[in-house]
């Protein structure tokens, strides 16, 4: 009997535990039945969700039922709701509207008050940002978590190693992206360099995306970035009162207070910090408070002094950029004026100053061009116009000996053969130029070939003025130090390596010349690969700036020596170069004689050709005395055509102008032009005049507004009286007079009159004298003591001190403080 009580007592126990458990298990399965049906988009629940809810409160009813009896059930419930205490019916937990449930609330809302207030304290900026508004939906509630877990982990990244960092989770490193992006787009300066580098190598952005002057807009910080500000009422929304404002000045502008504030602002959070901490330690806080209190006042104070001063600094600045801007108009204006008046009254400088400004132009374009010195340049200049000197005599010579020139009409410019045959000739080809009878004349009378001459002319005209470039003169230096080096060296070897020395040298002399010999790159082709260097570059832009303006200068001359060929000069000349040629003829003859006499008759076809290949370089006719005294009296002659030609062209352009004077004066059909003419610009100028004027009065316009504004920002000038005024007896029976006749006009309701005259004096009536007076030394003392106020204001201003209270006003601009009367003693 007691085993079978004993196998009963079991089961119910075994049972009991099956029901425990199956009541543990059974509230979760319903809580989780539930959350489905949450989650479940559509608007209408399942028949079978319905169903299988119902089902799960009647059987949890049920167990809960049968489990009340239980003794293991209420100890169970018991051990499991102990930190859930289960309110008894008649308690305030169970009744939200009870007093004492709203003064629990009411704690509960300022502990958790005074939580944030302290979180906010201790960590807050200098900007002071207010609290963020309540949650009010799923959405603001993730994404502030989602920023909560940003920003902690931005905290954490400030000091993380790469490991640290390569273990953090992937959501919350997109939360710390999300963070980070906003904190860069909107408070780029409170980003520390460890964040940036994590934000950017975990993201694809481009840094070079980020524009603060669009995504900032919080004013301090841009003002952190230098970024500009738009304050539209600076006063009010910065806290600045109107009396220190006042007393404000520009000159007392410092912006290095900006770091004494901010050291200031830091000291007041550490100090209350360390009010937070001592109020959490129940200890007394009198000390920080008044500290807090004192402080927190001073740095206000000083707030606003600083952002007045940098107020009214900004105004006067702001004025004076403005002024100067007008002013440097103004300038503008006048120069525009008198280039419009020279233009109108057709000033022109003289020659020489006209060359004289050519040439500076000429060298300044050559210097900044081709690199060279302004010496360098006039050096460069020289030697062009000896040149074109040299060449215009080549021109006439052969217009006057041959007959024969350059033509110039408007189709040879566009004409192909007309450019090969200036190529030609500026080819830098010796051997060409020394064909020239004045080539062989010139290398003649200095003894020496038309080829030499003709090379010498060339290196004249061209390398001697690059000759000052800095490039030749680093390759000469460079040139001098290898002869040197190969000096040295042969000095020390032996003479077995002199050989090997001298074909040294040859190899580098051979580099040097293929270096300075620029004759043969001048007209190379653009692209070739020895005019790479800058230096040669260069030097082919002075060589084709150097042709194109001997170019222009060789149609000059056809145009001026038109027709030299057809004057008995021209025949002159024609008959001394017969005799020239002639003279050739015969002394070309006998040398070939005495050449075949010298070889032999086996070798006369090779002296013949011989002579016809090197006549060129061995012979020249003006070694003879008889050919150069005719070539001397054709060159004569050639020198006196030009430089008549030269007076001629110069009184036809005269003539010309003398012409069309006389025309203008005399009237006519070709006058009507010049009327045309006259009336165009005189409208233009009047046109420009009125431009001028229009702009000038708009300048004018704001440098007085501008002025004024500066005045108004004065304070009126102080009323000085005179030291004795007297009212004579004339006066009194004036005033008397105007006195009885409005009485007697006040009784007459029909007649119209003015308002009855009543004198004021500082805003008082004043009644006016009915006899003699003297004002001995009026108000002498009040302006002393006002001068004195005035005095003792300026001083606080230039300190920095705030003004005693009667503050300056429009009723009382200078803020002047009544003076004490012995009466108001008593």
């Amino acid at each position: 009997m007691l085993l079978f009580l004993h196998q009963i007592q079991a089961f119910f126990f075994s049972f009991d535990m099956f029901c425990f458990s199956v009541y543990l298990f059974f509230p979760f399965w319903r809580l989780f039945m539930q959350q489905q049906e949450v989650r479940d988009h559509s608007p209408f629940v399942s028949a079978g969700s319905l169903r299988q809810l119902l089902w799960g409160y009647f059987f949890s009813f049920c167990l809960s039922d049968f489990c009340a009896g239980s003794r293991w059930m209420r100890v169970a419930v018991r051990l499991l709701r102990r930190d859930e205490r289960i309110p008894s019916p008649g308690s305030s937990l169970l009744n939200p509207r009870s007093q004492r449930a709203k003064l629990r609330q009411m704690m509960m809302a300022h502990a958790a008050q005074e939580k944030q207030f302290e979180e906010q304290a201790l960590f807050a900026g200098l900007g002071g940002a207010s609290s963020l508004p309540p949650v009010r939906s799923k959405k603001e509630r993730t994404s502030k978590a989602t920023r909560r877990v940003g920003r902690d982990v931005a905290e954490r990244a400030k000091c993380m190693t790469d490991s640290e960092w390569e273990s953090v989770p992937m959501d919350e490193k997109h939360a710390f992206t999300k963070y980070m992006s906003q904190m860069l787009r909107e408070h780029p300066t409170e980003t520390t360099e460890q964040q940036r580098r994590r934000y950017f190598e975990t993201t694809m952005v481009d840094a070079r995306d980020l524009d603060p002057q669009k995504t900032v807009r919080d004013e301090y910080e841009r003002i952190k970035l230098g970024l500009p500000v738009q304050l539209k009422n600076p006063q009010h929304p910065l806290g600045v009162s109107q009396a220190v404002y006042e007393a404000a000045d520009a000159s007392l502008f410092d912006p290095t207070n900006v770091h004494k504030l901010e050291n200031a602002m830091t000291h007041i959070k550490q100090v209350f910090a360390d009010y937070v901490n001592k109020k959490r330690e129940g200890v007394s806080t009198e000390a920080e408070r008044r500290q807090l209190a004192n402080m927190t006042a001073e740095l206000n104070l000083e707030t606003q002094k600083h952002l007045a001063n940098t107020f009214k600094y900004a105004e006067t600045r702001l004025r004076q950029i403005s002024l100067e801007e007008k002013h440097r108009q103004l300038k503008e204006i006048e120069r525009l004026r008198r280039v419009a008046q020279q233009k109108s009254v057709g000033h022109r400088r003289g020659k020489k100053e006209k060359r004289a400004a050519r040439t500076e132009k000429l060298k300044r374009m050559i210097s900044q061009a081709v690199g060279l010195d302004m010496n360098v340049a006039e050096t460069v200049l020289t030697e062009m116009r000896a040149q074109e000197e040299f060449l215009q005599f080549c021109e006439v010579f052969a217009r006057l000996t041959q007959g024969s020139g350059f033509r110039h009409t408007p189709n040879d410019e566009s004409l192909s053969a007309y450019v090969e045959n200036l190529r030609k000739l500026y080819s830098m080809n010796a051997d060409t130029l020394s064909t020239l009878d004045v080539v062989q004349y010139y290398a003649s009378k200095e003894g020496s070939t038309p080829v030499d001459w003709a090379k010498r002319w060339y290196e004249k005209a061209l390398l001697l003025p690059l000759q000052n470039t800095p490039e030749y003169k680093q390759l000469l230096e460079i040139q001098q130090r290898e002869q040197a080096a190969f000096k040295a060296k042969a000095e020390l070897s032996e003479p077995s390596d002199a050989l090997a020395i001298q074909a040294e040298s040859q190899v580098a002399r051979v580099k040097v010349r293929k270096v300075v010999n620029i004759v043969e790159k001048m007209f190379m082709d653009p692209r070739d690969k020895r005019l790479e260097s800058w230096h040669e570059k260069r030097l082919r832009y002075l060589a084709h700036m150097q042709m194109e303006r001997q170019i222009k200068r060789v149609r000059e001359n056809s145009k001026l020596f038109e027709g030299v060929e057809c004057t008995p000069e021209a025949e002159q000349c024609r008959e001394l170069y017969r005799n020239i040629m002639e003279r050739r003829a015969a002394l070309r003859a006998s040398s070939a004689e005495i050449t075949a006499t010298t070889d032999g008759t086996q070798g006369v076809v090779t002296a013949e050709s011989r002579v016809d290949e090197n006549e060129q370089k061995l012979f020249n006719v003006y070694d003879d005395a008889e050919a150069t005294a005719l070539f001397e009296k054709i060159r004569d002659i050639t020198k006196q055509v030009i430089q008549q030609r030269r007076i001629e062209s110069a009184a036809a352009a005269k003539a010309r102008s003398l012409q069309r004077i006389i025309r203008s004066l005399r009237g006519g059909e070709q006058s009507l032009a010049e009327e045309l003419r006259a009336l165009h610009r005189q409208r233009r100028e009047r046109i420009t005049q009125r431009l001028l004027g229009v702009v000038e009065n708009d300048v004018k316009t704001e440098m007085e507004w501008l002025e004024n504004m500066e005045e108004a920002e004065r304070p009126p000038l102080l009323p000085i009286p005179e030291g004795m005024s007297y009212v004579s007896a004339a006066d009194v029976r004036a005033w008397r007079d105007i006195r009885m006749d409005c009485e007697r006009k006040a009784g007459n309701p029909f007649e119209r009159r003015k308002r009855v005259f009543q004198p004021e004096l500082f805003g008082q009536t004043w009644r006016v004298p009915d006899r003699p007076l003297l004002f001995w030394g009026t108000g002498v003392t009040a302006v002393q003591q006002a001068l004195r106020h005035a005095a003792e204001d300026a001083e606080r201003k230039r300190r920095g001190i705030p003004l005693a209270p009667p503050y300056p006003c429009p009723e009382n601009p200078w803020g002047w403080r009544l003076a004490k009367d012995i009466l108001d003693e008593e």
